[in-house]
Formats: C-alpha cells, sequence, structure tokens
C-alpha cells in the first residue's frame, strides 16, 4: 500500500537530511560504544540497506556521513566490528517499506552468519 504511494508521490525533494537532531543521534551511539568499550564487550554493526523507495527519499550525504561516522568508531575503538559490505536489495525484497520478505531475510541472515564464523575467531585471538 505505501509502496504503491511513494511510487505515485515520489516528492519533490529528499526529505531526510543531516540536521542537529542526526549530530544527537550519533553522539548517543558514540556514547554507547564508549561503554561497550569500558566494558570491554565487542560492539558489532551492520550498515544495512533501505528499500529503495524510501533511500530515494534521503539525502546521499546522510548515508555517506553515516558510513564515516562508524569507520571512524572502527578506527577509534579496538572492539568495533564494522560490517559495512551488506548485499544490496532491491524494491521488490521488501513485504512494505522497512520489512524484507522471508527470501531475503535467509539470504542476509546466511550472509550474518557466514561473515560472522570468520570476525568472531579474529575479535577471540586479537582480544
Amino acid at each position: 500500500m505505501f509502496n504503491e504511494f511513494l511510487k505515485k508521490n515520489p516528492g519533490t525533494g529528499k526529505q531526510f537530511h543531516l540536521s542537529a537532531q542526526s549530530e544527537f543521534q550519533k553522539q548517543m551511539f558514540l556514547r554507547f560504544a564508549e561503554d561497550c568499550s569500558r566494558r570491554n564487550q565487542t560492539l558489532i554493526i551492520l550498515a544495512g540497506q533501505l528499500n529503495p523507495l524510501t533511500g530515494s527519499r534521503i539525502d546521499s550525504v546522510v548515508r555517506e556521513d553515516m558510513l564515516a561516522f562508524l569507520r571512524g568508531l572502527r578506527q577509534e575503538f579496538q572492539r568495533v566490528v564494522l560490517i559495512d559490505d551488506c548485499p544490496p536489495q532491491s524494491e521488490s525484497d521488501y513485504d512494505d517499506l522497512t520489512h524484507v520478505n522471508r527470501q531475503r531475510q535467509k539470504e542476509f541472515t546466511k550472509f550474518v552468519g557466514e561473515r560472522l564464523h570468520v570476525i568472531l575467531p579474529e575479535i577471540g585471538n586479537a582480544h
């Protein structure tokens, strides 16, 4: 239903952009990463995808800024693991604006499992 609405009403510009709110969110996430670091916990971050119908309404600078921020966290904290190469998803992979369909869920779960299978032993050996 919403997918059809967005297709028919693409909007006139990017409705989501960098703002004071996005800076606040980054500061709160930084505090979370600091807390994990103090507790000697590993923080695994998945920089996933959005439904292309939603993503098209977000200024591309937002994702670039987010990835730069997350990569900075990875460099700053020894126990931050960033997975930022998640497989792309198409509009047909979604049941609605936010939820991927069962097939894509299975494929994504397999992807994450394979990545963790490699990453977790590395984390254990490094710390």
